[in-house]
């Protein structure tokens, strides 16, 4: 984080504050605001208390800070880009001139864009991207369907045909978020009438004793076959213990490396727990435990919050994976950075092992940088079919 500080920083002072023809105090007030949003993660964290995602400060500064650091964000990517444009530009125009030169033809004119109507223009336009990456980044979940069809030789059991799911994952609820908003993802999802629903983790923000009765609506949740969790990163760093002990008293089945069998869908559903126990010293992943007793042709689904925990274990899996954590790269162009640290797994479908795996977008998204260009978050309904 400080690194992305000193690096746009300076870059934004060099390219678009020095060439303004304002006075020097004006130039170092907009250096001073430009530092400070800058290091906008780092200052939280010094004023807002130990839990860096989820800093205990006003409503106020946290909006602010948001704002102003998504749109130093695009600014910085707009700049970058121009300037990139700009020196290819340069390159092509001069082997132009040369080659006229050789000739004895004039070489061609080239008109640019005086410096600072062109960061105007860039500034215009990541002022509206950030207003349209925020409303669809705190704005409520669409139902998105997906049919998963299996060949009528697979082991998928004739009873599992017509399994309705319900997945939510990286809800992210904080100060920031209203019960409001969490009963409406609630309303959303049981009108579909799920047989299950799965939570994926990074549900929470912060302690249970901050931000528990926001997370109350959860409760409100309801499947014919049950309500089942693993937690995220973002649990482990908030309180793991007082978290799994909230979630299962509000009714829900918390697996932990654990199984449970449905026996009128004769299925196995299977959750493990997440690497974020070693920082935290809670418990951490063991797919040995997670499969532990299930018959060698069992149909299993696998809740895992990180999408990559089985691949970088090298177990065969499940027939069947849910996973999050990604929030599916956020935007077009961010999601490729994303997929190199999470090994190739953004969004959508893959092939892992002996099955499938989902990586959802998201039923929320993490308010530190809560933008979604082109990667809409998701309450998503799977049907299993047995062709």
């Amino acid at each position: 984080m400080i690194l992305y500080g000193f690096i746009l920083t300076p870059y934004i002072f060099f390219r678009a504050i020095l060439p303004l023809k304002i006075h020097w105090g004006w130039k170092v007030l907009l250096t001073v605001l430009t530092a400070l949003t800058a290091f906008k993660n780092n200052l939280l964290f010094w004023l807002g208390g130990p839990l860096f995602f989820a800093p205990d400060l006003s409503p106020f500064i946290l909006w602010s800070a948001i704002i102003l650091f998504a749109l130093l964000i695009f600014f910085f990517i707009l700049l970058l880009a121009s300037d990139i444009v700009l020196l290819v530009r340069k390159i092509i125009s001069a082997y132009r001139k040369y080659r006229c030169a050789l000739q004895g033809k004039p070489s061609p004119e080239i008109r640019n864009i005086p410096l600072n109507k062109l960061n105007l223009i860039l500034f215009s336009t990541a002022v509206l991207l950030t207003a349209a990456g925020l409303y669809n980044g705190i704005k409520i979940p669409s139902v998105k369907y997906e049919t998963v069809t299996y060949d009528k030789d697979s082991h998928l059991p004739f009873k599992a045909d017509g399994l309705k799911i319900a997945v939510l994952a990286d809800l992210h609820a904080d100060k920031l978020s209203t019960p409001g908003q969490l009963r409406k993802i609630v309303q959303k999802t049981n009108a579909e009438k799920p047989d299950v629903i799965l939570l994926l983790g990074d549900l929470a923000d912060g302690t249970p004793q901050k931000i528990s009765h926001i997370l109350e609506p959860l409760k409100e949740l309801h499947a014919k076959y049950g309500v089942y969790l693993v937690p995220g990163n973002h649990e482990y760093y908030s309180g793991f213990a007082p978290w799994m002990r909230y979630f299962t008293e509000q009714g829900h089945m918390v697996l932990l490396n654990q199984n449970h069998y449905i026996p009128e869908k004769d299925i196995w559903i299977c959750g493990v727990a997440d690497p974020a126990g070693k920082r935290t010293k809670d418990i951490q992943p063991d797919l040995t435990a997670t499969f532990k007793n299930i018959p060698p042709h069992a149909f299993t689904i696998l809740m895992s919050h990180r999408p990559d925990t089985v691949a970088k274990a090298g177990h065969k899996g499940a027939d069947l994976q849910f996973s999050g954590h990604t929030h599916g790269g956020m935007f077009r162009g961010l999601d490729y950075l994303v997929g190199r640290f999470n090994r190739g797994f953004v969004s959508g479908w893959y092939d892992q092992g002996k099955g499938k795996v989902y990586v959802s977008n998201g039923s929320g998204i993490w308010k530190g940088f809560p933008i979604r260009l082109g990667r809409p978050s998701e309450i998503t309904i799977f049907i299993l079919q047995k062709k």
